[in-house]
């Protein structure tokens, strides 16, 4: 079932997301060799309410901060803590803000400091899969499933294709409500 936005929900929605681009692009300054990621925290949740919106995930299911912080290869969600980021890390930040009855919701990976080739490279890989797989998307009916992986999928140099897996088959891309 595919539920419709009003152009007013969708406005809403907009400017929750909008929160969040803002709070990702304020930390993109901050994120440096010696900072905590309960340092980025403390900014993010600041920045968050300054705006007129709630962190989004603070308590939900429990959680116990404003970001969800994964350092290196930490899988997704982790929480911030004090152990300084170092050269050379990279840092996935997921952020979300509830404002006006709506989320916001996007992540971002950043580089701390300077990092290694073979790293870049799987960032602006992956960057440029995220807007290949965005491209896929229209307006009206859902798309064959599998579409959207697909074409980012052949984006892919081959090594990194591996770390992919076969996407068409992923749960990971199928629509799901918080």
């Amino acid at each position: 079932m595919t539920l419709q936005k009003t152009a007013e929900e969708i406005e809403l929605i907009r400017e929750s997301a909008l929160v969040v681009s803002r709070t990702l692009g304020m930390l993109a300054g901050e994120i440096k060799p010696g900072v905590t990621t309960l340092y980025l925290d403390d900014l993010a949740e600041t920045f968050i309410r300054d705006y007129g919106a709630e962190p989004g995930f603070l308590g939900l299911y429990d959680f116990p901060n404003t970001l969800c912080v994964s350092p290196n290869a930490q899988v997704v969600h982790g929480i911030p803590n004090d152990k300084p980021l170092e050269n050379g890390d990279i840092v996935s930040i997921d952020c979300g803000a509830l404002k006006n009855g709506y989320y916001g919701d996007h992540a971002y990976t950043f580089a701390v400091g300077d990092i290694d080739k073979e790293t870049q490279q799987l960032l602006t890989v992956t960057k440029a899969s995220l807007y290949i797989g965005i491209e896929q998307f229209c307006v009206g009916p859902p798309q064959p499933q599998g579409l959207c992986p697909r074409a980012m999928a052949l984006h892919l140099p081959l090594p990194l294709k591996s770390v992919f897996g076969n996407l068409d088959k992923s749960r990971y891309f199928r629509n799901s409500k918080r």
